[in-house]
């Protein structure tokens, strides 16, 4: 019976880095969680960063600190876009630029406001604003958990949730630019 003890003792002791590991993991910001929604958005979040599908075409989204760049491969071309702060006119957003049958297609989204105590936001995508409702389970700090977005966009209701995860209000506006932006143009 002790040599019994001893082998669990050792095997518990010898598990016990591997599942503090796991714990560590499983409490961190940065877990791998879906993001489904209206319009076949098919997405992965992990640490303020996007991958996955939008209707018939990939999209990749990373925001680093307050710029975030979108990456989308549609038409057989690989689009590029970067949201940030503009320094001449102090406005946030961004613009897509691509061409199809030598026709420029041009999709800009600006920040237009946004108001934490009534969970809203609101981006301007070409001429149009969306109102960006945001329901969750509940705060951590500054940060919905599991939120579920909702607004109009062309008078269509487009939805999305990030489940099993979290955003603050900042990292909402990116992803609200990458899927907005990925749907408009």
């Amino acid at each position: 019976m002790r040599l019994f003890n001893a082998a669990v003792t050792g095997l518990v002791l010898s598990l016990a880095p591997i599942s503090f590991a796991s714990l560590s993991l499983a409490e961190g910001d940065h877990l791998l969680t879906p993001v489904t929604g209206s319009h076949g958005i098919d997405l992965k979040f992990y640490d303020h960063a996007i991958s996955g599908s939008i209707r018939d075409f990939v999209i990749f989204g990373n925001k680093d600190g307050a710029n975030s760049e979108l990456l989308m491969k549609r038409d057989g071309q690989l689009i590029r876009a970067t949201f940030g702060r503009n320094t001449d006119n102090g406005t946030t957003g961004g613009t897509i630029t691509h061409q199809v049958d030598g026709q420029d297609r041009v999709t800009t989204l600006t920040f237009v406001s946004a108001n934490a105590a009534a969970n809203t936001f609101s981006i301007k995508v070409n001429d149009e604003v969306v109102a960006l409702t945001i329901e969750s389970d509940g705060m951590d700090g500054n940060h919905y958990i599991n939120p579920r977005y909702t607004g109009t966009y062309k008078g269509e209701t487009v939805t999305w949730k990030i489940e099993n995860g979290a955003a603050c209000m900042g990292c909402s506006v990116h992803v609200a630019f990458w899927i907005l932006g990925a749907l408009a143009h």
